[in-house]
């Protein structure tokens, strides 16, 4: 018996179909699918399918459901509806239990997936296998989801989209970055305001040579942000801008973390950093930068989105653009030491008389 929830639900064994066309043991058969191998009480069940106010009957038309879904397994496995529920829908203290068999469900090759690719070398087909599961979204047949199936079908769609964004950074980081182009296009315009998914964007449109076209995104972005939400962009999806406008080909979104591209403020003698350009201070920093191929040194200027242009930024070769080189203070000529003050003369410090004074004047 083969068992699918990512997308439309189906359980069935060859031709054979145990899907109930009726909505609400639909219902009670994808939550007990969602949570296969564990009881699930008859209290979540009950809040799945009426809510907070469940009608008095609902006890007894919960199960007759149950048995309904009952007679439809036994006629897709061919067997008794005793040994049904004995070892496929169980009853169970304070609720039921749906018992699958390794590798019937869907979900449970998921997440052996998703675990295979952060251990292994191969993430990147794991992930994508994991990926290819997924036939729409989880249980899009199955309307409207009560609180119980919503958190279930919540959990599902965030795991995929995190298991999507892993796959596209582990892609970009083995230089697939034009592979993941047509997919980025997609991902942005389906989640508006995924920075993670934009960013990814904007590097491998940066890495395949399209800087304008990286520029436009950030833009798109940045004015839906701030005209819909009144917010501005993250710092590091800001820095990943100033990478492009400033045309660094080794820049990556793992390097900002080891410290190679990182806002460098101008802290002498106690100074507050003064920023010029955008008022939301995404221009006039001092920018430290570390090419690709280790070179340092080199002098830059940041420039926001608007043209402003910044301060210079200055890194030193010698201690691995870590600081900034301060230009060495130039040796003036030796100055003799000033002579001692002689003895004073007594009297010098007397009154002169008034007729010394009136001799003065004449």
């Amino acid at each position: 018996m083969r068992v699918s929830v990512l997308g439309p639900l189906t359980l069935g064994l060859g031709a054979r179909s145990g899907v109930p066309s009726a909505m609400k043991p639909r219902k009670v058969l994808s939550l007990l699918l969602l949570h296969a191998d564990r009881m699930v009480p008859v209290r979540s069940l009950m809040a799945e399918l009426w809510g907070d106010q469940p009608p008095r009957t609902g006890l007894t038309t919960l199960q007759t459901y149950i048995l309904h879904l009952r007679k439809l397994l036994a006629e897709v496995l061919g067997v008794p509806s005793a040994a049904v529920t004995r070892d496929v829908l169980q009853t169970r203290p304070g609720g039921y239990a749906m018992v699958l068999g390794p590798g019937q469900l869907d979900v449970h090759e998921y997440r052996a997936l998703v675990a295979e690719g952060e251990s292994a070398l191969e993430a990147v087909t794991s992930f994508r296998r994991a990926l290819d599961l997924w036939q729409g979204p989880a249980l899009v047949d199955v309307t409207p989801h009560g609180r119980p199936l919503q958190a279930e079908v919540a959990r599902l769609e965030q795991s995929r989209l995190t298991v999507t964004e892993r796959g596209i950074e582990t892609r970009l980081r083995l230089g697939g970055h034009l592979e993941v182009l047509s997919d980025l296009a997609s991902l942005v315009v389906e989640h508006r305001f995924h920075e993670g998914l934009h960013g990814q964007y904007m590097l491998a449109l940066h890495r395949s040579g399209q800087r304008t076209r990286a520029l436009t995104v950030y833009q798109r972005l940045r004015t839906a942000m701030t005209e819909e939400l009144g917010l501005e962009p993250s710092s590091k999806l800001q820095r990943l801008q100033q990478a492009v406008l400033v045309s660094d080909p080794g820049w990556t979104t793992r390097r900002e973390r080891r410290g190679a591209v990182r806002w460098w403020p101008d802290t002498r003698r106690g100074r507050r950093p003064r920023l010029t350009g955008r008022p939301d201070g995404a221009c006039g920093r001092r920018l430290r930068t570390v090419s690709s191929d280790g070179a340092c040194g080199r002098r830059l200027r940041t420039v926001s989105s608007d043209g402003a242009f910044g301060r210079w930024a200055q890194t030193s070769p010698s201690d691995g653009g870590l600081r900034r080189r301060r230009p060495p203070r130039r040796a003036g000529p030796a100055r003799s030491p000033a002579a001692p003050p002689g003895p004073r003369s007594p009297g010098s410090g007397r009154r002169t008389s008034a007729a010394a004074r009136r001799a003065t004047r004449r």
